[in-house]
């Protein structure tokens, strides 16, 4: 049992590390706190005589537990919950300004929103919440026309200071969502460099053996949906042992990373993976498949063989391949299999007419 809650732990904590998701947590159980905060206080309220003030926290609650309805629905009824919850917020914030109750106390929790607003809206929205309310707060407590509708009698030192007040909290909060927003973006580009390290080939910068079985398994999807549209082309460098007895390994692995750094020229709209040693694949798509047999010729001419030079050096440079395209009815090892085939009887072609080594 104790290992199950961890997993849902390490789950909870995952989802948390994304801006989306912690957003929409938050504004859940925000709603939550709120209903039965707002529910409490109606009760607290209409015991101690408050009774305009208790409708308003019995309505703020009923609100609340709609926006709950509204935030596990569809996006766009999240969004609405966000605005309508907003709209909330400056109306309550209003009435306790106006009212004083209880007594004046609500001045505190008017102090704290535009912190609070930070945290759930965000530096643009949350900004522009705060903006609204402080405009609000200087109707009320530095016009004439604002003070006279106020049924609380706030002292003068009162009226002049809180709005300044409300300013220094505002500062507080934009000061600790900058920070956020700071550390979020570097977690970004942290788990954003983090992934592509572990899909990317550090030899050649194409795509891994990892990425290359997460493609599969989409491409094994898209056969199933009825929507397979693809090609296979499987490469293998020559004589990459033999140059590398004779020369060195940094020579064999040369002939490796410009095999790889040649491949994008060729095949622009495919995937493209060093799947280990001298062995590479394309999965073949979009205008690469619409013409394949030019990227092939594309592909002889510029890698079947020939000769570069490396460290005053002269190497032969050669990859066979071969190639098969998807027919309805395939599983994708049917195509790995014909396009594997091609690239042996491609290979023995080569190493037979430039009488290249074995291996």
């Amino acid at each position: 049992m104790g290992s199950v809650w961890k997993r849902k732990f390490e789950v909870f904590k995952k989802r948390l590390t994304n801006e989306n998701n912690r957003t929409k947590m938050q504004f859940f159980f925000v709603y939550i706190i709120f209903s039965v905060v707002s529910f409490i206080m109606t009760v607290v309220n209409f015991m101690t005589g408050f009774m305009s003030l208790g409708y308003c926290t019995f309505a703020f609650g009923i609100l609340n537990i709609i926006n709950i309805l509204c935030s596990v629905k569809a996006p766009i009824w999240e969004r609405i919950s966000h605005f309508l919850f907003g709209v909330e917020i400056v109306s309550l914030f209003s009435i306790l300004l106006i009212t004083g109750s209880p007594e004046g106390f609500s001045a505190i929790w008017i102090a704290l929103l535009p912190a609070a607003g930070m945290l759930l809206y965000r530096m643009k929205h949350g900004t522009v919440l705060s903006l609204a309310m402080f405009i609000i707060l200087v109707f009320f407590c530095w016009t004439p026309s604002g003070r006279s509708l106020l049924m609380f009698s706030y002292t003068e030192s009162f009226l002049l200071r809180f709005p300044i007040l409300y300013i220094v909290f505002y500062a507080v909060g934009l000061f600790f969502e900058t920070i956020r927003s700071l550390t979020q973006k570097e977690l970004n580009l942290s788990k954003e460099k983090y992934r592509r390290l572990s899909y990317t080939d550090q030899l050649t910068g194409l795509g891994n053996e990892s990425l290359y079985l997460s493609r599969i398994d989409e491409i094994v999807k898209m056969i199933e949906a009825g929507r397979a549209r693809f090609g296979v082309v499987f490469m293998d460098v020559n004589g990459v042992k033999a140059t590398n007895d004779r020369f060195g390994h940094r020579f064999g692995c040369h002939l490796i990373v410009t095999a790889g750094k040649t491949l994008p020229q060729i095949f622009k709209t495919s995937f493209l993976f060093h799947v280990g040693g001298d062995e590479f694949v394309a999965i073949v798509l979009g205008d690469d498949y619409d013409h394949l047999s030019e990227r092939i010729r594309q592909f002889d001419a510029l890698l079947e063989y020939r000769m570069i030079k490396y460290e005053n050096t002269e190497l032969a440079l050669s990859v066979a391949r071969g190639y098969s395209i998807y027919r309805p009815g395939d599983k994708y090892n049917s195509v790995v299999q014909r396009a594997d085939l091609d690239m042996y009887h491609n290979k023995k072609r080569i190493k037979a007419q430039y009488g290249i080594a074995d291996r």
